[in-house]
């Protein structure tokens, strides 16, 4: 792949988690128009999300963001509960290192998102949704980075992708800002663990938090069958 065919990967998948692509199918060429690139580089990309089966091809009808079912959403964060503490506690022996510096202004700004959040709708309000969706990728693979292991930082931060950008319940604006405002807690509690230098608290504190998304998710999940 091709640097430039990189790049548009990269955006595309960033879009992804933040639900940007959700809705009708991709368009190659809109989306090479938006780039500001040819169609190639944006057609290599999206081969290779569906190769790692975050878009599909429905027939006649063109490529879509995939939809996991709930047993698949369940084993992502399984997948996760056993790989991100274990990043977390490495993290911590470093005190972050790397990234001790880029997390703090990720944490400011999920926390200027949750307060513009508050007061928003419409537009406003999924708009804000969808930075924050980007804001907890960029802290989770910030956390991956800092425990220094590359490879589990390219599968994990995949991983963490398909169960955020997928299994994010639609909900009203008030019940999706409390639930920020929870995960936000955990995140300042993982990072304070991280910079204080204690590993098993670090560890825990992921656990718990990634814990929370696994039950959110599945009580979607649960809600959407019943009403199916």
């Amino acid at each position: 792949m091709s640097a430039l065919s990189q790049q548009v990967y990269d955006e595309l998948r960033r879009r992804l988690a933040a639900g940007a692509l959700d809705g009708g199918p991709l368009s190659e060429p809109t989306l090479a128009k938006d780039l500001g690139v040819s169609r190639t580089p944006v057609r290599e990309a999206i081969r290779r999300l569906e190769a790692e089966r975050l878009l599909e091809q429905k027939p006649k009808r063109g490529t879509y963001v995939r939809r996991p079912d709930a047993r698949e959403i369940d084993e992502l964060f399984e997948l996760r509960c056993l790989v991100e503490p274990n990043a977390a506690a490495r993290a911590a022996e470093t005190r972050g290192g790397a990234v001790a510096r880029s997390v703090p202004a990720v944490l400011h700004r999920m926390k200027a998102v949750l307060g513009e959040l508050r007061v928003a709708d419409g537009d406003g309000a999924a708009r804000l949704e969808r930075e924050h969706a980007s804001l907890d990728l960029d802290f989770h693979r910030a956390i991956l980075e800092a425990a220094g292991n590359q490879t589990i930082t390219a599968l994990a931060s995949s991983v963490g992708m398909l169960a955020r950008a997928l299994a994010v319940p639609k909900d009203s604006t008030d019940r999706v800002h409390r639930r920020l405002v929870r995960a936000h807690r955990e995140h300042r509690a993982i990072w304070e663990a991280i910079r204080a230098g204690s590993p098993a608290e670090a560890s825990a504190e992921m656990l718990a938090h990634l814990t929370h998304g696994r039950r959110t998710a599945a009580a979607y999940f649960a809600e959407r069958a019943a009403t199916d």
